[in-house]
């Protein structure tokens, strides 16, 4: 059975995007993923602020200036996710494992921007692991002093 949609779209000062290749390797490998992580994040998530994770593509990120303002987090190899390929160089390497996979983001939390990624399915979901266990803490209270 579907649960009823809420009325409108989401008011998008209140989402935190997880972004995915728009390929077919990307759908198949990082958008389980990026579901797993939405789950977890959804369970940490206030009720009552209102916030949300959402899965978009790299495409559609990229191709729309506003979400670029949001938390985010792209899953999935640079090969896989353009958005990776642009944050890959940009973002130090805060977590990695024998340069099979990667964690970056800035440990200032400047801005709430992470990239986890592998050189497969396996080492990409070491590095949302990784990030999840280690610095989801960090990432959160950045959003949480940014978002609404």
């Amino acid at each position: 059975m579907l649960r009823a949609m809420e009325a409108g779209p989401p008011d998008l000062d209140k989402l935190i995007a997880l972004v995915v290749g728009a390929c077919p390797q990307a759908e198949w490998e990082d958008r389980p993923i990026a579901e797993i992580l939405r789950m977890r994040l959804s369970d940490r998530l206030d009720a009552q602020t209102g916030v949300r994770p959402i899965i978009l593509t790299d495409l559609w990120y990229l191709s729309h200036a506003e979400w670029r303002t949001r938390p985010t987090i792209a899953i999935g190899g640079p090969g896989a996710n353009a958005l990776t390929a642009y944050l890959a160089s940009r973002l130090p390497s805060t977590l990695t494992l024998d340069d099979r996979a990667t964690v970056q983001f800035d440990p200032q939390w400047t801005e709430p921007v992470v990239a986890c990624w592998g050189v497969d399915q396996a080492c990409t979901r070491w590095a949302v692991q990784g990030f999840v266990d280690r610095y989801l803490d960090g990432f959160m209270s950045a959003v949480d002093s940014g978002v609404g």
